[in-house]
């Protein structure tokens, strides 16, 4: 094995060929017919990472290309759904009229609709001046900053951060 990563296998064609197995690591029967790195850094004591590697046969290889394949599709129809609410309920949003509200009020249901609470004030108030300024109509007045509050009402932050639930 060469010391590409510091003595640990790296994803270089002489250590995926040192690593090779004879036998497939699914099935335990045939051939080795392709040899992959796991998609996922292993940790060694400490902080030394490293990379396993899988050896599949030509039948288990195809299963496992199928599945990955059904996978991402099922990710881009949940995808393209949540989309499609998005933007219904942007269009919703942009019927109604502007009534000035702190934006502290967006930080609060910000916080109880996605329920992550290890982020400070301050962060989720400059996350959600960069994301939503068009759609709360966030403006700054008199250095304070203010949204829309019958937008705010009718927003969902759960659907624009669907990628922490899937």
């Amino acid at each position: 094995m060469p010391a590409c990563d510091w003595g640990k296998p790296c994803k270089c064609r002489e250590c995926i060929e040192s690593h090779s197995t004879k036998i497939c690591q699914k099935c335990h029967l045939n051939k080795t017919f392709i040899t992959i790195p796991k998609d996922a850094y292993e940790r060694e004591k400490g902080f030394r990472r490293y990379i396993k590697f899988s050896n599949y046969c030509k039948v288990c290889y195809e299963k496992k290309l199928e599945k990955d394949k059904m996978k991402e599709q099922k990710r881009k129809k949940i995808l393209a759904k949540v989309y499609l609410r998005e933007k219904k309920h942007i269009n919703g949003l942009n019927k109604l009229n502007y009534q000035p509200t702190p934006i502290n009020n967006a930080v609060i249901k910000w916080r109880t609709q996605l329920k992550i609470l290890s982020n400070s004030e301050r962060w989720i108030q400059q996350d959600i001046i960069g994301n939503f300024k068009d759609i709360l109509k966030i403006e700054k007045i008199r250095n304070r900053w203010y949204c829309c509050e019958n937008r705010l009402n009718e927003i969902n932050f759960a659907l624009f951060y669907i990628h922490l639930y899937i």
